[in-house]
């Protein structure tokens, strides 16, 4: 198993290299790639608290609806009530 990993790891490697023309530009692009990832990841996360935060919100907004419509104060936000 080791060796077939070792060989996968060794061909990729490899097929990389043979794209690259400069080499010294090679370790200067993973660094950009490494930067524009964690950039990538970074606003993936803000996007995630954010939906995070709306849900929460929503998820209050629901509970006082719930209450209201227990205590039998039926507003028009009610599906019992007729906005006709």
């Amino acid at each position: 198993m080791t060796t077939e990993v070792d060989g996968m790891f060794w061909k990729w490697l490899v097929e990389r290299l043979e794209q690259v023309k400069d080499f010294e530009a090679f370790a200067s692009s993973e660094e950009e790639n490494k930067a524009e990832a964690e950039a990538q990841r970074n606003e993936i996360r803000a996007q995630i608290d954010a939906c995070e935060r709306a849900m929460k919100r929503l998820s209050k907004r629901l509970v006082q609806l719930s209450i209201i419509n227990e205590e039998g104060d039926y507003s028009i936000h009610s599906p019992h009530v007729s906005t006709r």
